[in-house]
């Protein structure tokens, strides 16, 4: 089994991301990696994948989902299907941390996380074209305007900083 270690990713710099098992450990070719999101944070903008289904189990806490227009509220012990060419967005709307495990089928998407991690600390264009490159390899569309509210205003460029803390975190309005 993988050895697991967290990085931060998301547009903020605030989904703690850890791999807990790659394509490369078993035959199933699926990937398994946890989150944790503290309250009130963003988890990531609309985007879709377009080559794998993503699955989340909420471990605690609650998640939003906005899929394709919808809105749902996922509870401890639920589970929520994120299909591929569907544009999804998640944050934690709650007042408790969010732990959740997600399952991504085929798992190949799972290096994601450790490659944007590198990413984000660079400057803006930099970071921006090599984010670029790097949605494309991973099959990914990113549309922070596809939700309208309470993306607009947040330009990807805003995940390219060049601060390294990982204390910085928003927070933002969220829709209930």
């Amino acid at each position: 089994m993988t050895s697991p270690s967290w990085v931060l990713t998301g547009p903020y710099r605030n989904l703690q991301t850890k791999l807990l098992m790659s394509t490369n450990e078993n035959p199933s070719g699926i990937a398994i990696v946890e989150h944790l999101l503290e309250p009130g944070s963003f988890g990531e903008a609309p985007h879709l994948h377009t080559r794998e289904d993503e699955i989340s189990i909420i471990l605690e806490g609650e998640i939003t989902i906005w899929e394709e227009g919808r809105i749902s509220i996922y509870k401890a012990g639920e589970v929520a299907l994120k299909k591929r060419n569907s544009f999804h967005a998640f944050w934690n709307g709650g007042s408790q941390p969010l732990r959740f495990i997600d399952l991504y089928m085929p798992g190949n998407f799972a290096s994601y996380f450790y490659e944007i991690s590198h990413l984000l600390p660079l400057p803006g264009k930099a970071c921006r074209k090599q984010m670029d490159l790097l949605n494309k390899k991973y099959g990914l569309q990113v549309d922070d305007t596809a939700m309208g509210t309470p993306f607009l205003g947040r330009e990807p460029s805003r995940q390219c900083s060049v601060e390294n803390s990982s204390s910085v975190k928003e927070k933002a309005d969220l829709p209930a």
